[in-house]
């Protein structure tokens, strides 16, 4: 029972470490590493608080593999919708095909993005206070609103984008390409917020482990003593 509770203690060390780590430029990498391995360790330790806690950890795993798949896909159609954009006759029809790759690779990551978003407010709810809960649950209503803008305000962008990367004679120029994506990325800082709170929910159940709150400790009873027999 301690070592699982130990490893649940440490994992949601590197859970919050982690998650504050990953919106670091250039070194998120280092951030996303911790995380995971954060997120093993609870895997590992989660008999010590309860069937519902385990199971919540079980489900959580497999709708973020689940989020997981569905961006593989979206990433796999997108490389494939690139490659056979070569075969384009025209430039009219190739931009239109890179186009709708670029469309369908944003739609693949927002629902993606929302699902494995879900996954973490599941990880730590049922070893949650109130008030970790609530955070979780901003935390995933911020993040989806986040990822809802970002597809509605540069979707319509895309078209022409594609189009001004492409001149007259049929040369490729990247700029435009590159100052949609630099202004996506700054558009994704707002995503600090629900990591921040993420963050917070992981301290927060992190500090009821560690002052022994949860798991709930149990006594036990010494065994009835055996009855005396009369005396004459």
């Amino acid at each position: 029972m301690g070592k699982w509770i130990d490893r649940t203690k440490t994992g949601l060390l590197l859970l919050l470490v982690g998650t504050v780590i990953a919106v670091i430029p250039f070194i998120g990498f280092i951030g996303t590493i911790l995380a995971a391995i954060g997120a093993l360790l609870v895997i590992l330790g989660r008999r010590a608080f309860g069937s519902k806690h385990s199971k919540y950890v079980l489900f959580s795993v497999g709708i973020y593999c689940l989020g997981f798949i569905v961006v593989f896909f979206a990433a796999l159609i997108f490389a494939v919708s690139i490659v056979t954009a070569r075969a384009a006759t025209s430039q009219s029809e190739l931009i239109q095909i890179v186009t709708s790759a670029l469309n369908s690779l944003i739609i693949g990551a927002v629902i993606g993005g929302a699902i494995t978003s879900f996954s973490y407010v599941l990880f730590t709810y049922a070893i949650q206070n109130q008030i970790g809960r609530i955070l979780l649950w901003t935390a995933y209503g911020i993040s989806l609103a986040i990822e809802a803008a970002l597809f509605l305000i540069f979707t319509p962008l895309i078209a022409s984008t594609i189009s001004a990367s492409f001149t007259s004679s049929g040369t490729y120029n990247p700029q435009p390409l590159r100052d949609l994506q630099g202004q996506i990325s700054s558009f994704g800082l707002l995503s600090l917020l629900p990591y921040g709170l993420y963050a917070t929910a992981y301290y927060i159940v992190y500090s009821r482990v560690n002052r022994g709150e949860i798991p709930p400790r149990t006594t036990t009873q010494p065994p009835p003593s055996p009855p005396m027999p009369p005396t004459m």
